[in-house]
């Protein structure tokens, strides 16, 4: 079994702790508009999602497309086994299926936080997966962008034309919001493209770290050594290793077990599933193992990790 990721009104729905139930979200052109449910779209404040999320999310699997447009902040964003802090004039993104967590937001924090499904970005568009082969949502790419001012200045336009008719709900457009969402979307692709142009080609190790990665996504709930992704890969364990450090700094075992605790996170954090069956959903049939290496990543055993979550 594993985590089914929640659609996006049910993720805002249980995210929301109980003292944001009465409030406001005013969108950014000043008018206040209460909170209403969307199955494919939806937009707020950062400092609405502050007050609405707290200042903090534990790794959750998103199902929706996230993407976050900072002002100001100097919170700490990990996507996937990607951590950057945000500041002003940060864009960042979170695919479906991805596993994102951040600490550090505070409701004095500036930008907009949008979420939609690729239903709704897609709907007349004849390509169906242009999403899915958007430079934004790449695992292989950083998930976040620094704008210069000029790019920034465009897309805070946007995204306060995207409030502006989200504000008008009941009474908004869809046809507006998706157009203003494409060109939101476009706009940063350019940004990404633009940075791809002036990018060193990847050397040998670089290569065979992208590989390695990869191949770690589809297979660390069954191979948990280096040497087995080595085989895998068709090169020497000794090769192996020298590339991924050389072109990440950490070494493939590092790699592993993080990808493994990341997932241990996210399935402890939104199940109420005992420890022994998600410690065997991740390959580990000694419990006290998989928790042993759990703690030493994180601080805290499993079960308190889990508990401290419910709290």
């Amino acid at each position: 079994m594993t985590l089914r990721p929640l659609p996006l009104p049910e993720f805002h729905l249980l995210l929301r702790h109980a003292g944001a139930a009465g409030a406001h979200r005013t969108n950014a052109v000043g008018a206040a508009a209460p909170a209403q449910r969307s199955d494919d779209f939806f937009l707020e404040s950062t400092g609405d999602a502050v007050r609405a999320f707290g200042s903090a999310i534990l790794p959750t699997r998103f199902q929706f497309y996230f993407i976050g447009l900072v002002a100001r902040s100097r919170a700490t964003c990990t996507t996937g086994l990607a951590s950057f802090q945000v500041g002003p004039r940060t864009a960042f993104f979170v695919p479906p299926e991805q596993i994102h967590s951040s600490r550090g937001w505070t409701t004095a924090d500036r930008g907009f936080a949008l979420s939609f499904t690729e239903a709704f970005f897609v709907e007349t568009l004849a390509d169906k997966h242009t999403l899915r082969r958007s430079p934004l949502f790449q695992w292989d790419r950083p998930p976040f962008l620094q704008l210069d001012q000029a790019h920034d200045a465009v897309l805070q336009t946007l995204f306060n034309d995207l409030a502006a008719e989200w504000a008008r709900r009941p009474n908004h457009s869809i046809a507006a919001l998706r157009i203003l969402l494409h060109l939101i979307v476009a706009r940063l692709e350019e940004n990404v493209c633009r940075c791809l142009t002036i990018e060193t080609p990847l050397d040998a190790n670089a290569r065979l770290y992208q590989r390695f990665r990869a191949a770690l996504e589809e297979r660390f709930r069954s191979e948990k050594s280096p040497a087995a992704y080595a085989a895998r890969l068709g090169v020497n364990p000794n090769h192996l290793a020298t590339a991924v450090r050389s072109a990440s700094g950490l070494p493939p075992g590092e790699w592993i077990r993080a990808r493994i605790v990341l997932e241990a996170q996210c399935l402890l954090g939104n199940t109420v599933r005992a420890v022994k069956e998600i410690a065997a959903e991740l390959g580990y049939e000694d419990e006290a193992y998989f928790s042993r290496l759990f703690k030493k990543a994180v601080g805290v055993s499993p079960r308190d990790y889990q508990v401290g979550v419910a709290a």
